[in-house]
C-alpha cells in the first residue's frame, strides 16, 4: 500500500545532490557512473524511497520521547561537571606543590648540585635513567615551549622552568650544531640540540562537557532510539524470512 510520491523524489534527490557536491558529482553523474548499472542505481533508488516509508510508518512513527529522560540526561551532564570542577580545584593544589618542587630543585642546580643525578632521583621522565638525556633533536621534534627554550639556551647553561602539557621542565643544553646549507653532494642539514631535562609531571584540569539544551538532548534521543529501533525491526525481520544468496560468506 506504499507508494513514492514525487515530494519523496525530490526530497531525497536533493539530499543526494547536496551529499555529492563533496566529491564534484552530480545526481545525474552517481546514476550513470554506479557499478550496478545507470537502470540498476535508479531501481536502488525507488527501492530506498519505499523502504524509507515502511520504517517511518513500522517504526519511527511509534518512538516517542519520555521527559524523564531529557531531564535526567541534563542532570547526569550538570553532575558529572560539578564533579568535575571539585576535580580540577585539588588539581590545582597539587600543581602547586608540583611547582615547588622544581624551584626548590632549580635552587639546588644554582647551589653547585650535579643536573644528572638530580634528574636521576626526581624526574618524572624516563629518560631520567640516563642522566635526563634527551640526545639531539632538531625543530618540530618537541612540544613548542620546550624546543623554543632548547634551541634559545646558552650550551651549558640550566634555563629558567618552562612549562608544557606535561608538567615542569629545567632543561640543560649540552650541544648545539648550527643549519649546514647543501653544497655539492652533500645534503643540508637542520639546526640541531643536544639537551638533557628533568621533568616534574602536572596534570591537566579537564574541562567540563558543555550542556545541552533540552531540545538538543531530544534529538540526540530521538536518533539514538531510532537506531535501536531500526536494528531491532530489521533482525526480527530476517528472523521470520527465509533468506537464499548467491553469495554463501556474506554477512546478513
Amino acid at each position: 500500500s506504499l507508494t513514492a510520491t514525487e515530494e519523496d523524489r525530490k526530497a531525497q534527490l536533493a539530499k543526494m545532490e547536496t551529499a555529492l557536491k563533496a566529491q564534484n558529482k552530480t545526481v545525474e553523474a552517481y546514476f550513470k557512473e554506479s557499478p550496478l548499472g545507470e537502470k540498476e542505481a535508479r531501481a536502488e533508488f525507488e527501492d530506498g524511497l519505499l523502504i524509507d516509508k515502511l520504517l517511518q510508518k513500522n517504526v519511527l512513527d511509534a518512538i516517542q520521547i519520555d521527559e524523564t529522560e531529557v531531564t535526567k540526561t541534563i542532570n547526569d551532564i550538570n553532575a558529572k561537571n560539578a564533579a568535575l570542577i571539585e576535580q580540577n580545584k585539588s588539581l590545582d593544589a597539587a600543581n602547586a606543590e608540583k611547582r615547588q618542587k622544581i624551584l626548590a630543585l632549580k635552587k639546588q642546580l644554582a647551589d653547585g648540585a650535579d643536573f644528572a643525578e638530580l634528574a636521576k632521583a626526581n624526574s618524572d621522565c624516563p629518560s631520567k635513567e640516563k642522566g635526563g638525556d634527551l640526545g639531539t633533536f632538531t625543530r618540530g621534534n618537541m612540544v613548542k615551549p620546550f624546543e623554543d627554550a632548547a634551541f634559545s639556551q646558552a650550551v651549558g647553561v640550566v634555563g629558567d622552568i618552562v612549562e608544557t602539557q606535561f608538567g615542569y621542565h629545567l632543561i640543560k643544553v649540552t650541544a648545539k650544531s648550527p643549519a649546514v646549507e647543501a653544497t655539492g653532494d652533500q645534503p643540508a642539514k637542520p639546526e640541531t640540540v643536544t639537551a638533557s631535562h628533568i621533568l616534574v609531571k602536572t596534570e591537566q584540569p579537564q574541562q567540563p562537557q558543555p550542556v545541552p539544551t533540552a531540545e538538543q538532548v531530544r534529538e540526540r534521543l530521538k536518533r539514538q532510539k531510532q537506531q535501536e529501533a531500526v536494528q531491532k525491526y530489521l533482525e526480527g525481520l530476517k528472523a521470520s524470512a527465509k533468506i537464499n544468496t548467491i553469495f554463501p560468506d556474506m554477512p546478513l
